[in-house]
């Protein structure tokens, strides 16, 4: 058994024995030893062979056992051409037409918002200032055409926090990243003019247990290391 499987089963196996004893409302306490790095054949871009795994290209490990795709995570070419911004605003105004207003969920890299858990090596070497000019274009692109859009740089660069933006393994937000970008769009919503005249309703969001899930980015360091 490979270093970066222990480390991985360790972490599930933690979570699982504390979520057993762990109350409904109440977060499980875990500690483990992280050891091993991804496997050679992570930096090998022939390993990222099916669409899938070439979502992920390429692995590189992060610090406290943090993953990042050097493709998607840590791009700088952030935004569409011309004619992808062309065909946004006749998509947004056919919309306009039958009484619908566009709004964009943009949400940010993983590079753009957890940049400090890249090795320093790899934070030299990621050009954040340029991934960052290019997010906050985007967001007033989608503005000139009448798109309505939330800025979420005042996440970027994360520091101080209780818990993290993103899952260290893996390419979603996580419930304190999907509340912090709610409440942003949430600012952009209510200045939509027909936001005054829906009816409102109230929700109360509830903690009623602990679902286990893989890390995306770990599944796939998994499947080229041959580890499970």
């Amino acid at each position: 058994m490979k270093p970066m499987l222990r480390a991985r089963q360790g972490l599930a196996l933690g979570l699982l024995l504390a979520a057993s004893s762990a109350g409904a409302a109440e977060f499980p306490e875990y500690h483990i030893e992280l050891v091993g790095e991804l496997c050679p054949a992570a930096s090998n871009p022939a390993s990222y062979n099916t669409k899938e795994l070439d979502f992920h290209s390429m692995l590189i490990d992060g610090q406290d056992g943090w993953l990042f795709r050097t493709k998607n995570d840590l791009r700088t070419d952030i935004g569409t051409t011309p004619q992808g911004y062309a065909q946004l605003k006749r998509f947004r105004d056919a919309l306009k037409a039958r009484g619908v207003e566009l709004l964009i969920v943009f949400q940010p890299t993983k590079g753009l918002v957890n940049r400090r858990k890249l090795t320093p090596e790899w934070q030299a070497r990621f050009d954040w200032e340029t991934a960052r000019a290019n997010y906050i274009k985007t967001i007033g692109e989608f503005r000139k055409l009448g798109i309505w859009a939330a800025d979420y740089s005042p996440l970027f660069d994360e520091q101080g926090q209780d818990t993290d933006f993103f899952f260290k393994d893996d390419h979603h937000w996580t419930p304190r990243g999907a509340h912090d970008a709610a409440k942003l769009t949430a600012e952009v919503l209510k200045q939509i003019p027909a936001y005054a005249d829906m009816s409102k309703k109230e929700f109360v969001t509830r903690r009623i247990g602990i679902l286990g899930s893989p890390g995306s980015s770990g599944e796939a360091a998994g499947e080229i290391c041959n580890t499970s």
